[in-house]
């Protein structure tokens, strides 16, 4: 069975929506909390039966694409603006972060599963924008 997950990214925190349980797991660089979260959720073979849906939220989303990659995890990056009507559709007026989530995980119900996909990870573009951050760092501190 597979388990689909929807994620609403922010700058703090992950929240988690399964369908049937919700979660908060601390949006940190490795994100052992969220592996430990969905080991005893799901098993040892977790990563073979969950599906992640969620926004890309600038750099707030990294982490988690970054983890998803390592542990080829499956997911689908959702554009902001059909997240936004696929929930005025459903009648999600709310705007929370928890209602996000859930509303999110509901989204697969238009996705086909070869929609989801491990998101590769360029090293070259990776590293390059980290030079370009700090290239920006140092120029606001040279006015």
């Amino acid at each position: 069975m597979t388990d689909y997950i929807g994620i609403d990214v922010s700058k703090q925190s992950l929240e988690l929506w399964d369908g049937t349980q919700e979660g908060e797991v601390p949006n940190e660089k490795s994100l052992k909390t969220l592996k430990k979260l969905l080991k005893k959720r799901y098993g040892g073979e977790w990563n073979e039966t969950v599906r992640f849906i969620y926004e890309p939220t600038g750099p707030y989303s990294n982490y988690l694409r970054v983890f998803a990659a390592e542990h080829e995890v499956r997911v689908v990056e959702v554009n902001p603006k059909k997240s936004a009507n696929f929930a005025k559709v459903v009648g999600n007026r709310s705007k929370t972060d928890t209602v996000d989530a859930k509303t999110l995980s509901a989204f697969h119900a238009l996705l086909a599963e070869e929609d989801f996909q491990i998101p590769e990870m360029d090293e070259i573009a990776e590293q390059l924008g980290a030079f370009i951050g700090r290239y920006e760092i140092i120029q606001k501190t040279r006015t």
